[in-house]
Parts: C-alpha cells; sequence; structure tokens
C-alpha cells in the first residue's frame, strides 16, 4: 500500500466523506483559510452526544508523574474506543480527559470506503438508546482502570 493510500485509509477511519474531499480540493498553502470552510459543517437535529470526563483528574494529574497520567489515559480511551464498534457510537473527539461520543450524525453504513454523514435520521430513539447502552458499558468497562494515585 503506498503512503497516499495509507493517509486516506487512516483519514477516512474518523473523517466523513465530505471532509476527506474538501481537503483533497483545498489549495496546497497551509497558511490559506479557504473561504468555504464552513460548507464543512453539517446540521444533526436528531443525534444524541455524549460528553465524559474522568471524575478526580485534576487534582490526580498535579500529583502523579506526567508518563503515568498518559498511559492511564490511553489504557482508558482504548477500553472506550473498542466498545464505540460495539454500540454502534461515533468517537467524535478527546480533549485531555473529556471524551466526546455521538449517534445519529455518522451513517452506519459506508460510502465507498468512507464514513458518512446522516442528512435525515427517522430514528432518534436509536440514537440516545445507543448512547445510554455504551455510557452504561463504559461505566462497567473503565471501573477496570486504576487511577495512579489509587491502591
Amino acid at each position: 500500500m503506498s503512503l497516499a493510500e495509507n493517509q486516506l485509509s487512516l483519514l477516512s477511519s474518523f473523517l466523513p466523506k465530505h471532509a476527506i474531499e474538501f481537503l483533497a480540493r483545498r489549495d496546497s498553502n497551509a497558511d490559506t483559510i479557504p473561504q468555504n470552510v464552513g460548507k464543512l459543517a453539517r446540521s444533526h437535529k436528531m443525534a444524541t452526544v455524549l460528553f465524559m470526563d474522568v471524575c478526580g483528574f485534576t487534582s490526580m494529574s498535579k500529583s502523579v508523574e506526567p508518563h503515568k497520567v498518559m498511559e492511564m489515559l490511553n489504557a482508558l480511551f482504548s477500553r472506550v474506543d473498542k466498545l464505540t464498534d460495539e454500540y454502534k457510537v461515533h468517537k467524535m473527539e478527546t480533549a485531555g480527559d473529556c471524551y466526546i461520543a455521538a449517534s445519529g450524525v455518522l451513517s452506519d453504513q459506508t460510502c465507498n470506503g468512507f464514513q458518512c454523514t446522516l442528512d435525515h435520521h427517522n430514528h432518534p430513539e436509536l440514537s440516545a438508546g445507543r448512547v445510554m447502552e455504551f455510557a452504561k458499558a463504559v461505566l462497567q468497562e473503565t471501573a477496570k482502570v486504576k487511577m495512579p494515585n489509587s491502591s
């Protein structure tokens, strides 16, 4: 597999098709902010979004070596990442100790190997149910990860 194919494969694992197409068409000058970047935005009226935060993270991170904090976050988020496929929930972002996931935003189907956004969602209760069951599973799974400052 060529470098370009590897890069495309990596991008398609977390960006929807329209975003990859936009990046491919974009001017190669990295300092230029495209005037039409707003075209990437999509409205999702029936999506369910889950924001998760690690309790006690701020105080723990002040008293524990940074590499231990990173090891714990990696172990924690790796477990959560595995659950996204099982519950058909899409990881949207991690920022520090915050994990953001959603359902009802991206299609369960792929479009020529790419993730596709949903233009219309007929079953918001399905998305909400997926996120609720995912959240319950996350609580059970992440309880197995010990905070670095606990015994």
